[in-house]
């Protein structure tokens, strides 16, 4: 993830300071010498796709861990708590590190959903931005602009797990349902 920002924060950099162009992934458009503010455009929504694109790969990987760790956790959990002693203390412990582990992956797997969601808001927040306000030649630039970045914003973005499981609340309660069903065929 720092890779990430040091790359934006880099090109920035020498957009701004240097009189150099924002160039932090080489694409076929645009050149990478032109400086037209088109191209400096193109190279930020580039930019932002590549981002939005690295950080679903590395975030799946997490949270397919995650989610095999937590299911294997629950499960030795429920059966910790089948085969220990009936004391107000053990019961306690268990109860403890159950409520935690459901709590961490419940934010974890709400918070993934919320991005889901959040990203299917952004089309229509760009629609209403007022771009029907820009005049002259610059209308059509951005039309042509707002047009490609609306439908390549209407591309869902769903962080998954295995590359199958939706992150969600839904697939949080789904996984602690699946921790039970295992527990229970093996117990």
């Amino acid at each position: 993830m720092s890779a990430l920002i040091s790359y934006g924060f880099d090109g920035a950099l020498q957009a701004l300071l240097h009189d150099g162009t924002f160039v932090t992934v080489v694409t076929a458009w645009p050149d990478v010498t032109d400086k037209s503010v088109e191209a400096n455009i193109g190279r930020i929504i580039g930019y932002l796709l590549w981002c939005t694109r690295q950080c679903q790969l590395v975030c799946s990987f997490v949270y397919s861990a995650q989610i095999i760790v937590n299911v294997a956790v629950m499960c030795v959990l429920m059966l910790q708590m089948v085969n220990s002693e009936r004391t107000l203390a053990s019961a306690f412990t268990i109860v403890l590190a159950t409520v935690a582990l459901l709590s961490s992956t419940g934010i974890l797997m709400s918070n993934a959903g919320d991005i889901t969601f959040e990203a299917t808001l952004v089309p229509t927040a760009m629609y209403s931005s007022g771009w029907q306000n820009c005049r002259g030649e610059r209308s059509r630039r951005v039309r042509k602009l707002m047009v490609i970045a609306m439908n390549e914003a209407q591309k869902p973005v769903i962080i998954r797990s295995f590359g199958i499981m939706e992150i969600s609340y839904q697939s949080f309660v789904s996984m602690v349902k699946a921790s039970y069903s295992a527990f229970s065929f093996l117990y």
